[in-house]
């Protein structure tokens, strides 16, 4: 961060400013809660729910030197790939085989699979979930995250690298042992930067729209694939019908908002501005004042960690913890009432965030 911060403030006093502002953050007690970031968040919500367009998080900037590793929500892919093309690729015995970019070594390292087990031709990018200081900015405030890294190999079957939180954790072990050169240190870096200038200098903000409406709809058809003939069996037939009709609304509604973003008059403005902001506030569409069941402080209701996992990202975070091995709990009819109110709330949140996309007065 202080090597970025460094070449960021030569740009800037050589004459370039940015279209936003890029404010670097470093965090204190991470460890011991994500206190630093959270506080901090808690603080000053109400500014940064109208002003920040995205965080981009680095909490170990390499725990390997397989390939680079890139997590985000689905308004950050688009982004992520392509920083990791401008980034030249650290690992010569990559390069010689062809691979020029960060990307290119990423998409076969972490390839991305569709149902059927295929890859798609992209790299995987996990959802987020907690334990580092995005989740404040992603369950509080609904501002759309990313964190990146250079990792192992993940066939491997670590959790980290074996000398992770140890005594040994020390510069002579990255310095001599991990990345000698400090390359892989230098790519991370690179992407971050690439990532920030990118999302500060464009005139219409890189957002991934369409990727935001594709998780959506996965998210949708996960449910219905493993909890469909059971929730049908408890009477929400038509609750399952409400939730795919509103997100087919969703997806049109992103679709007609991709074809203003394409046709929008650059001459204009005001009229870039009104995008820009309609594209900043969708993720704030899915913050539930209220919060998930029993945890009022977390309140994204699309992308939150699940109660089992607080690591992992999880869909429906309240609607799938509900579900949660339901059939082993004797209070069968409480449980399903809590489905059954989960289930309406996603729906809800899907229907106002599409109206979220439309023209201002067409809701």
């Amino acid at each position: 961060m202080l090597e970025l911060s460094r070449v960021i403030g030569k740009l800037a006093k050589e004459g370039w400013r940015p279209r936003r502002t890029i404010l670097f953050c470093a965090w204190g007690a991470e460890e011991e809660g994500i206190i630093g970031s959270r506080e901090w968040v808690e603080n000053f919500g109400h500014i940064l729910g109208n002003r920040v367009v995205a965080y981009l998080n680095v909490d170990i900037a390499m725990q390997g030197n397989y390939t680079f590793r890139g997590r985000a929500l689905p308004m950050l892919f688009q982004p992520l790939y392509e920083a990791t093309k401008q980034v030249p690729n650290p690992n010569p015995e990559e390069v010689a085989k062809g691979r020029p970019t960060v990307y290119d070594t990423w998409v076969i390292g972490m390839p991305q699979k569709d149902a059927n087990g295929k890859p798609t031709g992209k790299p995987r990018i996990p959802l987020l979930g907690s334990g580092s200081d995005f989740a404040p900015f992603i369950m509080k405030i609904g501002v759309t995250c990313a964190d990146i890294r250079y990792h192992f190999d993940d066939k491997l079957g670590i959790s980290s690298y074996p000398l992770y939180h140890s005594v040994y954790e020390t510069f002579h072990l990255v310095d001599k042992i991990m990345d000698p050169t400090f390359a892989y240190h230098k790519a991370t870096t690179q992407v971050w930067g690439e990532m920030a200038r990118h999302l500060a200098d464009s005139y219409v903000l890189p957002f991934d729209v369409a990727s935001f409406a594709s998780a959506i709809e996965e998210y949708a058809k996960r449910i219905e694939v493993h909890h469909g003939s059971l929730m049908k069996d408890h009477g929400l037939t038509k609750g399952l019908e409400y939730l795919q009709s509103t997100v087919a609304k969703f997806n049109s509604a992103a679709e007609q908002f991709l074809k203003r973003v394409v046709s929008v008059d650059l001459q204009n403005p005001l009229a870039v501005r009104q995008l820009n902001d309609q594209m900043m506030q969708l993720e704030r569409a899915f913050i539930d004042p209220l919060g998930l069941p029993g945890r009022p402080f977390t309140r994204n209701v699309v992308f939150a960690p699940s109660e089992q996992n607080h690591y992992a990202g999880s869909s429906f975070p309240g609607l799938n913890d509900a579900l949660f091995e339901i059939s082993r709990d004797p209070a069968q009819q409480k449980r399903w009432r809590e489905v059954s109110k989960q289930l309406a709330v996603v729906t809800f949140f899907i229907e106002t965030a599409a109206a979220s996309l439309n023209k201002p007065i067409d809701f």
